[in-house]
């Protein structure tokens, strides 16, 4: 794959945009390591970056798995939508919802797309749609939010509509002076007849213009005059340079690394322009550490957190051309108790969950299925867990294992 005038971030993955995975297999391991570079860029705010990767990942993934293209569409959408093509932002966000229905956030990038676009009826619908997927406890606040300025903009344009026409007013029409028409036609004739070079020994047509640009024949095709082909005495003293794919059990010789580097080192990754180190097991351990320390303290009551009943994802380390990102993933649940401050009294007790803890989030995690098993007063246990207190110090602790995690593997 040649990249011409690229920009310098595509060279940086071209072992994984140039990869072509045969087994679902290692298609499926393809498009997770796509997705970990693509959160990344989206991180930095690198939108046509993260296009790409995602692009790739939904070319090679097989129609079989409807809900991770789903979720690929979603976040593509996302990045057309923050780099203002609107009307690709909202095929990609549809096709999100065609490939799974259930799925919100392509609700949501539909809604967005369509708001920019001006098409406020319609976002206004999906918005609703979307509402009506959420799941038990979800906050709708800003979906509802959404559906307002959309109706504020409805009623907008229909009021504009409706006015008193008479109060438009209408700028008189400017006429152009008459053109002479003589030299009108004899202009359009040189245009259209402009000279038109045969290449003798391809047979391929040029026009003038495209002669005066430099456009030559490479292999029969018409290609820019800056178009390089390597001759057989520069491609024997390159080598081959095209991208392979290498297997992780034989990606260097452990003389010359240690063990520590090679391992969980990326199969993709030839030229060593990307390395990821899993650190999940430790990840996993810390955070599940804080989070059981996680509590809120007032005169009359004390909440805590006391299991960690799921926590599910990954998290890694890139070296990524001598600079480290990292990388993080979790869904998690945990159950809490509220005491009273003597610890004699047991006023609630049940559930929260945090389904999307990554490094996308700026340090702000929604909480959903908020669940209450029993309490004396809801009030209370909304007050000292749903609305703030206990849900905003497992945000906390989260945080500090952000810290703790950046810090312990920072070059």
């Amino acid at each position: 794959m040649v990249f011409a005038a690229s920009p310098p971030w595509l060279s940086m993955h071209k072992d994984v945009l140039s990869a072509e995975p045969q087994t679902l297999t290692e298609k499926q391991s393809l498009v997770e390591e796509i997705k970990h570079r693509a959160k990344i860029s989206i991180k930095g705010k690198n939108y046509p970056e993260a296009e790409t990767l995602y692009t790739k990942a939904i070319d090679i993934l097989t129609p079989s798995e409807p809900k991770t293209l789903a979720v690929l569409y979603s976040n593509r959408s996302l990045c057309r939508f923050n780099t203002g093509k609107y009307e690709e932002a909202i095929d990609d966000a549809q096709l999100s919802i065609n490939n799974d229905g259930e799925y919100v956030k392509g609700y949501w990038r539909l809604g967005q797309a369509l708001f920019k676009a001006e098409r406020y009826g319609e976002a206004r619908r999906f918005y609703e749609e979307g509402i009506g997927k959420l799941g038990a406890g979800e906050k709708d606040r800003a979906w509802r939010r959404e559906v307002g300025k959309c109706e504020e903009k409805e009623k907008e344009y229909k009021d504009l509509m409706e006015g008193d026409m008479t109060e438009i007013k209408v700028k008189p029409m400017v006429t152009s002076k008459p053109s002479n028409s003589k030299n009108s036609q004899s202009k359009t004739q040189k245009k259209t007849e402009e000279t038109v070079i045969k290449d003798m020994e391809t047979g391929v047509e040029f026009s003038q213009s495209e002669v005066i640009r430099g456009y030559k024949i490479i292999d029969g095709k018409k290609t820019s005059f800056f178009h390089h082909e390597q001759t057989e005495e520069e491609k024997a003293l390159i080598g081959d340079i095209a991208p392979k794919r290498l297997d992780s059990t034989t990606t260097s010789d452990p003389a010359s690394s240690s063990s520590d580097d090679l391992k969980d080192v990326s199969a993709w990754n030839k030229a060593g322009t990307w390395e990821e180190k899993d650190v999940s097991a430790t990840a996993k351990e810390q955070l599940q550490a804080l989070l059981l320390r996680a509590e809120f303290r007032t005169e009359s009551a004390v909440c805590s957190v006391t299991s960690v009943d799921k926590l599910e994802g990954h998290a890694s380390v890139a070296t990524v051309r001598g600079k480290r990102r990292y990388i993080f993933e979790f869904s998690l649940s945990v159950s809490w108790k509220v005491v009273s401050s003597d610890l004699e009294e047991e006023l609630g007790m049940g559930k929260m969950s945090f389904p999307d803890v990554d490094g996308t989030c700026d340090g702000e995690y929604e909480m959903t299925d908020f669940v209450v098993t029993c309490c004396e007063s809801r009030d209370i246990v909304d007050k000292l867990v749903r609305k703030g207190g206990l849900k905003d110090d497992v945000c906390h602790k989260i945080n500090q294992w952000v810290d703790t995690f950046r810090a312990m593997y920072s070059l």
